[in-house]
């Protein structure tokens, strides 16, 4: 993972701009980018992105996570963690 992408997307001065350079690590599915994109879960500016990233990389031992968030009050969060449940055929109860 380039160590710019890493730079910016930690930065915290750069507030909400770092939201499209976190896409970025699903985007390209950078499997080394998970244990970053899941300490920005606690980041309030940037935890959707990363959220949505984290579904891109695809690994089921992230249930837990997506559960968490599955009950957002933000709608397309709450979306993109119930999307990651239904396509990996997991039943909420």
């Amino acid at each position: 993972m380039d160590k710019d992408y890493i730079e910016l997307a930690t930065n915290l001065s750069f507030g909400e701009d770092r939201q499209m350079i976190v896409l970025i690590f699903g985007k390209l599915k950078v499997i080394e980018s998970k244990d970053l994109l899941i300490s920005m879960l606690d980041d309030p500016t940037i935890y959707g992105h990363a959220l949505e990233s984290l579904s891109k990389i695809d690994d089921g031992s992230l249930l837990p996570l997506f559960l968490k968030f599955s009950k957002c009050e933000t709608t397309w969060i709450r979306n993109v963690a119930n999307k990651y449940i239904q396509n990996k055929d997991y039943r909420l109860e």
